[in-house]
């Protein structure tokens, strides 16, 4: 048929350079690809910010943060 019943994977691309001078300054590019998403902005996107959080050393600082 059309497809209704297909697992999704979702996927989120992006790029980072922190703007704080006390913690490391590399940019970082990441792609993220998740089997059985709801969708990039929900699944994907928000592990991305874990990685780019844990790389650079920083904390949540909010919601979306």
């Amino acid at each position: 048929g059309n497809g209704a019943n297909l697992a999704k994977n979702v996927w989120f691309v992006g790029y980072a350079t922190p703007e704080d001078d006390s913690i490391r300054q590399e940019p970082l590019a990441i792609a993220i690809i998740i089997e059985n998403g709801e969708s990039g902005a929900e699944t994907a996107a928000p592990r991305a910010g874990d990685i780019l959080r844990a790389f650079y050393g920083t904390r949540q600082t909010g919601e979306g943060a």
